[in-house]
């Protein structure tokens, strides 16, 4: 599945005894996850990541302490981070961010996060703002939003589809996006809307073959005013 992308990553496994697996199944619109399996915490790295965007996106706590930072742009989607880590086959539900994610958070240039996790993450969300970050809060079918330092909050409409097929990794999808734009230098509007449009082209399709190109992403926006 990675091969096409062969030569834009190098990919290191660290052996554990059983990997991280959730369940996700849907009551209406509600997600419902449940942990079967845990791997444990990823051995932290020795050195600085050099890289143009390190994209932090842990699943279930599995961020080490320290994380040794790197990366030009430094992203955060904190979702395994505000989540519980119950026993396998246990029901995974809101928790507020530790100390050692707050500290993630004050090292982000950039958090995106949904509405959903918004409260109990409302102590990270500080952290990142005191220290310049740029916050966006994902709503499903509404509106975007946007904070972005020293700017009054920029709502952005998402793209509406007929018939979404799945929207499972279109916020992972959205947040690659949004970083890639802003380490461009787009502005946080028109990062932010190329960011919708990648995730709705996610949602129109199933599994990673839905995943846009650049091309196909800049198609779909309309033309910069």
């Amino acid at each position: 599945m990675l091969e096409p992308w062969a030569g834009e990553f190098e990919l290191r496994i660290q052996p554990a005894p059983e990997t991280t697996t959730l369940a996700t199944s849907w009551l209406g619109a509600e997600r419902i996850q449940r942990l079967l399996a845990w791997a444990g915490p990823i051995e932290a790295v020795a050195d600085r990541l050099e890289c143009a965007i390190l994209h932090l996106a842990p699943v279930a706590a599995e961020l080490p302490e320290p994380w040794p930072g790197g990366g030009r742009l430094l992203g955060l989607t904190p979702q395994g981070l505000a989540r519980s880590l119950p026993e396998p086959g246990g029901e995974v539900r809101p928790a507020t961010p530790d100390a050692g994610a707050l500290a993630q958070a004050d090292r982000a240039d950039v958090v995106v996060i949904n509405e959903q996790e918004r409260a109990v993450c409302a102590e990270l969300i500080q952290h990142a703002q005191a220290a310049g970050a740029l916050i966006a809060v994902t709503d499903g079918e509404r509106p975007t939003t946007i904070l972005a330092p020293g700017c009054s909050p920029i709502e952005l409409a998402v793209h509406m589809l007929e018939h979404p097929a799945h929207d499972l990794g279109a916020g992972d999808v959205y947040a690659a996006a949004l970083f890639t734009a802003l380490a461009e230098g787009r502005s946080p509007a028109r990062a932010g809307a190329l960011a919708n449009a990648a995730a709705a082209l996610r949602m129109s399709g199933i599994g990673p073959d839905a995943i846009a190109g650049r091309e196909q992403i800049e198609a779909s926006l309309q033309p910069e005013g």
